[in-house]
């Protein structure tokens, strides 16, 4: 068996495949196209390189996306994996363990600090290719139609938060192609459901900041990002993202709390059971990941 790098007609033949299990509230013509317009953006087209696991023929792909990362002082790359796929016809036989495996082999350089997912099918599988699950926790919060008063500045710009390492884990850089990346999809499927998309997605108020997208899949406002220096600052902030989930017919707010934060009217904490991100070491390090927020993932 051979890991090989995609052809471009080949990842628009695996999109066919994957329409139905990914494409939710879209056609598979949208979903080629969302594909298409994902690929086409400057943060894919820097980072993005599409796997194939084969025999005679394909058995299971993926993707995997190039970003900076630093373990303490020493600098590197991190490289996150995304769409783990095998036909339905074809599950239960090892490939996309097998699949990952070699990845991680093939990515395994002196620079390399670590391979990163999302899992959406628990930690056993992953496990088993060298993948540590990093438990988390997401703040949940409706929707409300009048926040409470504040000075919170909204900006169209898209920017990223500022990199704080880690001694001993491994911390990814989200940059602000990245998270122009997630607004990417925001458009599309705002433009593909006719839903409002919010007019602006990074917020100020004071030091304090934060960044935001909607998921229309989900049909939640995402925060991709916080920076804190004030409880009461940060509280206001989320208060802000309530409103604009509101204003975009967003029921509830989603934010990944990588540490603690102040918590808004009607919010609960739930222990994450989907999107569950793992961590394989590559520098022989600790299987630990820091600062894992939702704009890191893909």
């Amino acid at each position: 068996m051979r890991l090989l790098e995609a052809t471009f007609a080949e990842k628009v033949s695996r999109d066919a495949l994957t329409a139905s299990a990914w494409g939710r509230q879209l056609s598979t013509e949208q979903f080629l196209a969302r594909e298409a317009a994902l690929r086409s953006h400057p943060f894919a087209k820097a980072s993005m390189r599409t796997w194939l696991w084969c025999a005679e023929s394909i058995l299971s792909s993926c993707e995997t996306f190039e970003v900076a990362a630093s373990r303490g002082t020493t600098s590197g790359r991190a490289f996150i994996v995304a769409s783990v796929f095998t036909e339905p016809a074809l599950r239960g036989k090892g490939h996309a363990v097998a699949m990952l495996n070699a990845l991680v082999k093939r990515l395994s350089t002196p620079d390399a600090l670590a391979v990163v997912l999302f899992s959406e099918v628990g930690p056993t599988i992953y496990e088993r290719a060298g993948f540590v699950g990093q438990p988390g926790v997401d703040l949940v919060f409706p929707a409300r139609a009048e926040a409470s008063p504040s000075a919170v500045r909204w900006t169209t710009a898209i920017e990223a938060p500022p990199h704080r390492g880690d001694p001993r884990a491994v911390t990814l850089v989200l940059s602000a192609q990245h998270c122009d990346w997630h607004v990417e999809r925001e458009r599309f499927y705002a433009a593909a459901l006719h839903r409002p998309a919010p007019p602006a997605h990074v917020a100020r108020l004071n030091a304090s900041s934060l960044a935001v997208a909607a998921s229309f899949q989900r049909n939640e406002l995402h925060v991709l990002w916080t920076e804190f220096h004030d409880d009461a600052d940060g509280l206001a902030l989320l208060e802000a993202c309530a409103e604009l989930a509101q204003r975009c017919g967003l029921p509830s707010v989603r934010v990944w709390e990588a540490r603690a934060m102040p918590t808004p009217a009607g919010a609960t904490r739930v222990e994450r059971n989907d999107e569950l991100p793992m961590l394989c070491p590559l520098d022989g390090g600790a299987a630990l990941w820091a600062n894992v927020t939702q704009g890191l993932w893909a």
